[in-house]
């Protein structure tokens, strides 16, 4: 379902559905994903336990939790820890504005953690050569 969405909004996912834990494992080391979409309850998996594993391995990948119906505190516990949005599965009319907003702001974030990493390497290039004592070399000469 969410796949023909994306594809009707312009997208040409590629996917992998994990259902348990080791699987999203395996996923997450194996490829660079771009945004993950993850139902709330599934039988031996959850959307909190999948968002806690995104973020033990600290990559940024955007998180929406889509749900079939989970009351509004849930939801609201749910975008505390991290996720990045909630659809609900009856009204997914926000899909491809949500994934659109997420994909664009996730570029932001590495847009500035790139600028912030090459900041620091000129910061410490700079240091370096304030801080290294100067040498210098003289030739001399004699003359007879």
């Amino acid at each position: 379902m969410l796949v023909g969405l994306l594809r009707a909004g312009g997208f040409e996912p590629e996917f992998e559905r994990v259902e348990t834990a080791d699987e999203m494992r395996v996923a997450l080391a194996q490829a660079p994903w771009e945004i993950i979409l993850a139902d709330f309850n599934l039988p031996d998996f959850s959307a909190p336990e999948a968002l806690e594993m995104l973020q033990e391995s600290q990559l940024d990948i955007p998180f929406i939790i889509v749900s079939g119906g989970i009351g509004e505190d849930t939801a609201v516990a749910a975008m505390k820890s991290g996720a990045h949005d909630y659809l609900m599965k009856g009204n997914l009319a926000r899909l491809i504005p949500a994934v659109e907003r997420e994909l664009r702001e996730a570029t932001v974030r590495a847009s500035r953690r790139q600028t912030v990493k090459d900041l620091r390497e000129s910061e410490l290039r700079h240091r370096s050569l304030i801080e290294k004592p100067r040498t210098s070399s003289r030739c001399w000469t004699a003359r007879a």
